[in-house]
C-alpha cells in the first residue's frame, strides 16, 4: 500500500470588497437638479393656464342682524329666525344679488335659514363667483339696494343690520 499523502492546500485569491450600493454624489446632485426643473416647469404651466382664464372670482361671505322687534323665532331643531313687518322678506332662501359698475347682475346667492340668539337673528348669505375687477359693486339683500362696496370690502365678511 502506498503511503497517504495529504492533499495539496491550495490558495484562494481573496474575495473582493463587497460594493458600495446606491449611487454617487453627483449623480443624486444631478436627478435632484433634474426633480427641481420638472417641478419649476409643472408649478409655470399651472399659473399660467389659471392666468388664461380671465381676472377670476371671488366670494363674497355675510350676515343681516335683526334685532329685537324685526324678527320671529320659530320652535324647531334647530330653532330659526326670519323678519316680520318690513322685514318680512329676509328669510332663508331670499335672495343676495351682486351688480357690477354697470349695475348688471353678476352673481346672485341665498340665505340661510336665520339663527336667533338672544335679542338678535343672524341670517348668512353667501354669493359665489363674483368676478373680480368689475366693480366698484353694488349689493342687493333682497329688494333693498344697491349698497356700494369695493372688491377689497366684500373680500371680508360683510354684517348688516337696519335701525
Amino acid at each position: 500500500m502506498p503511503a497517504m499523502t495529504h492533499p495539496r492546500t491550495v490558495s484562494y485569491p481573496a474575495a473582493p470588497a463587497p460594493r458600495r450600493r446606491g449611487r454617487p454624489g453627483w449623480q443624486i446632485a444631478v436627478l435632484a437638479g433634474v426633480a427641481v426643473l420638472v417641478v419649476a416647469a409643472a408649478a409655470t404651466v399651472v399659473v399660467l393656464l389659471v392666468a388664461s382664464r380671465g381676472p377670476g372670482t371671488f366670494t363674497v361671505t355675510g350676515s343681516v342682524e335683526l334685532k329685537t322687534g324685526q324678527f320671529e323665532v320659530h320652535d324647531g331643531n334647530p330653532a330659526t329666525c326670519n323678519g316680520i313687518d318690513v322685514y318680512q322678506d329676509l328669510r332663508g332662501g331670499a335672495d343676495a344679488s351682486i351688480a357690477d359698475a354697470k349695475g348688471k347682475f353678476v352673481a346672485i346667492g341665498r340665505f340661510a335659514a336665520g339663527s336667533p340668539r338672544t335679542g338678535w337673528c343672524s341670517l348668512w348669505f353667501t354669493i359665489a363667483n363674483v368676478p373680480r375687477g368689475a366693480g366698484p359693486y353694488g349689493l342687493w339683500v333682497t329688494h333693498r339696494g344697491p349698497k356700494p362696496y369695493t372688491e377689497a370690502q366684500l373680500a371680508g365678511r360683510l354684517t348688516l343690520g337696519f335701525d
